[in-house]
Parts: C-alpha cells; sequence; structure tokens
C-alpha cells in the first residue's frame, strides 16, 4: 500500500493518497482516469459536479492545461456524473475583477465548453451561500464565508489544482483552492484582512499612485498622504503593489494571520461539502508565484506528477512533501527541506496545521503510487 509519510508526528490515521509519478513514463492521460478509480471519486462525486479551476490571469503561462480538466470531465462522465468547470472573480482590479473579464479569460485561455462542459464564473449572479464556520483556533475571528452560488449549488465539488508558490501563504494547493476559489470577494477580503496592512508615511511622496490603483475607492488623498477608508476597503493590497516607494507594506506577522483565516475559510467549505469532494493535484510548472501573478516566475523544480485523493489536507502534504524531493534539482537559491518556505519567506506548512486541528484532513498520509504491469 505503500509507505506512511508525514511532516509532523501526531499520532492519526492517515489518509491515502494516490500519485501517478511522470518519472515511470506512463499515459498522464490514461493515469488521471485510472487515479479517479483507484481514489474512489466515484463514492463521493455524485450527480451536478462542480469542477473548480483556476484558469490564470490574463498574462499568466503557467495554469493547468485544459486538456487536463478534459480528461477529468470525461472520467466524470464515465461515473454518471453531470459537470460544469468553474472559477471566481478577484480582488484585484486586473482582468479577472468581473464575470465578463473572468469569462473572456477563460475562453482566451482554452476553458470552453470543447472541453465537455460550460464554463460558469460561479460568483457570476446571486447572493453567496453563508456557511459558518463553527469552530475556531489560534484566535481566528471568521464567523462565517459565502460559498459561490454556482459553486453551492453543486452536489458535489471537484477541485483540480495546480501545486505552486504563493506570496502569502507559501503555498498553492487544495486548501487555498477552498478557500479562496469557491468563495465571494466579501469572503476573500476577509481572509486577506487578516493580513493586515501598515503605511510608512516616511517612504511616500504623494504620488498617488495607490488611490489610483484602488478599484474600491478606499483611498484618497489629503495634504498629500493617502487615507484609507476602512468601510470601503476590500484589503485587494492593489495600493502595496501600485506603490513605487514600499509605503504600504505587510506586517511581519501579517502572513500568519493570513494563513490562519485562510484555513479557517476552508475548513467551512469542506464542510459544506463534506463526503462530496475529490482532489486532483497537478504538481508540475511549480512557479513562485500564483496563477494570479503575471508571470509567475520560472518553475521552481522538475515536473512531478498527479496526486488523488478524498483529503485536501493530505493532498497539500505530499505535494509539499514531494516538491521538497524534486528541489533537489532547482535553480533557485533557496534548497531543501521546506523549501518553498524559504522561496517566499513563509512556512506553507502552517495552515495545514490549523485546517488539520479544525478536521479539515490529515497530515499523516499514505503515498499510493500508480504500477502498471
Amino acid at each position: 500500500m505503500g509507505d506512511v509519510l508525514s511532516f509532523n508526528d501526531k499520532p492519526m490515521a492517515p489518509s491515502e493518497v494516490y500519485f501517478l509519478d511522470y518519472s515511470k513514463g506512463y499515459d498522464i492521460l490514461e493515469g488521471i482516469k485510472r487515479l479517479f478509480r483507484e481514489a474512489g471519486f466515484g463514492r463521493v462525486l455524485k450527480g451536478k459536479v462542480a469542477v473548480k479551476v483556476h484558469i490564470g490571469e490574463m498574462g499568466n503561462t503557467t495554469y493547468l492545461r485544459p486538456v487536463f480538466v478534459r480528461v477529468a470531465l470525461e472520467a466524470l462522465k464515465e461515473i454518471g456524473c453531470d459537470a460544469f468547470i468553474t472559477e471566481t472573480t478577484t480582488l484585484y482590479p486586473k482582468r479577472r475583477f468581473t464575470p465578463e473579464g473572468c469569462y473572456e479569460v477563460a475562453q482566451l485561455h482554452g476553458f470552453t465548453e470543447k472541453l465537455g462542459a460550460p464554463f460558469i464564473v460561479a460568483d457570476g449572479e446571486g447572493q453567496g451561500v453563508k456557511v459558518k464556520v463553527d469552530r475556531q483556533v489560534e484566535g481566528c475571528e471568521l464567523g462565517e464565508v459565502e460559498v459561490a452560488p454556482a459553486i453551492a449549488k453543486a452536489d458535489s465539488l471537484l477541485l483540480l489544482v495546480h501545486a505552486k508558490g504563493h506570496l502569502l501563504a507559501g503555498f498553492g494547493g487544495a486548501l487555498k483552492h477552498l478557500a479562496m476559489g469557491c468563495v465571494t470577494k466579501a469572503s476573500k477580503a476577509a481572509q486577506h484582512a487578516a493580513c493586515g496592512l501598515k503605511f510608512n508615511a516616511e517612504l511616500c511622496n504623494g504620488c498617488g499612485k495607490c488611490v489610483e490603483a484602488c478599484p474600491f475607492d478606499a483611498l484618497r488623498l489629503e495634504d498629500g498622504r493617502p487615507m484609507r477608508d476602512l468601510a470601503k476597503c476590500m484589503h485587494c493590497n492593489s495600493c502595496m503593489f501600485a506603490c513605487p516607494n514600499g509605503a504600504w507594506s505587510w506586517p511581519e506577522e501579517g502572513k500568519a494571520g493570513f494563513q490562519v483565516y485562510l484555513a479557517h475559510a476552508a475548513y467551512a467549505v469542506a464542510n459544506f461539502f463534506r463526503g462530496r469532494l475529490a482532489v486532483l493535484s497537478f504538481v508540475q510548472d511549480v512557479t513562485p508565484l500564483c496563477d494570479c501573478a503575471t508571470p509567475a516566475g520560472r518553475p521552481l523544480v522538475p515536473d512531478v506528477g498527479v496526486l488523488a485523493s478524498l483529503d485536501p489536507v493530505a493532498t497539500d502534504a505530499a505535494a509539499l512533501d514531494l516538491i521538497d524531493v524534486a528541489a533537489s534539482v532547482t535553480w533557485h537559491s533557496a534548497r531543501p527541506p521546506n523549501f518553498l518556505s524559504k522561496v517566499n519567506g513563509v512556512d506553507p506548512k502552517s495552515h495545514l496545521r490549523v485546517a488539520e486541528r479544525l478536521g479539515v484532513g490529515s497530515t499523516l498520509y499514505r503515498l499510493i503510487t500508480l504500477e502498471w504491469r
């Protein structure tokens, strides 16, 4: 059955994570269908399935290949499911900020009905479905999240994850897919608010570029200095990225706070789909930054393979461990162990541990590598 692996020593039952190892030279597309069967996706994916993807921001080129989505849709059809491809709009004011822009990028990037299912912007119409965060740890005060309406109406949820680095969370995997990718703008903002933002007046020259960049009219110039209206602020950090002098920045403890809230949001969405959730994680094109970045950077390690599990925490844990192994060959100055933590200056395992405490899944896993006879 494979070895029991983990990055912590908690005495928990390991979750099964199935692995299609690219180094073995197997047919990847056929392997994806086999992962469906081996990982037991047919037990949990029923009826109308929301296939959550990250379509990549306009200008990003390392997002998940549409052909993998097509094969997943074929596998869903084989087990009697209907499906739609879905994504949510962003907080930041790029192309995917609006439903229309999000749909446009999806079409340009190949996420069209030619794959075998319609593409739906999950938060394009209607109100989000409020889901309580009925457990809190690490001082989290997040009381609820709003699941994007189209996703909430689905009978089950399949996450198609591109494993990669992330500037705030250290790692963008299944948990981030749940926490950020499946919710409305308001719930994205609530998570980002936990990071915080500080302003250094000594570095500000009053240029007003942060005010111009704010998509929510939450900033105004007064006496040559930006003033922030917290009631309007959606914590998108556009002001920080627009400032040429670094006057806006994240506080030192901000990333850890963000991870705590991200884990709680992931818990709420996972709990909403409890027993109706599966994950395929593609550990390839592992860039330093998320698919929201344009560009996300040069891939850090050789392509690894595909993971399949019913446990999003175990899937992320396995992906991080496999990336550490692959990082023995990298162009980056960082080296394993904990490779991605050194790339972005934040421990990517932190939100996994919080999610484990909340009961989302286990950081212990049994890695089962597919073999062809």
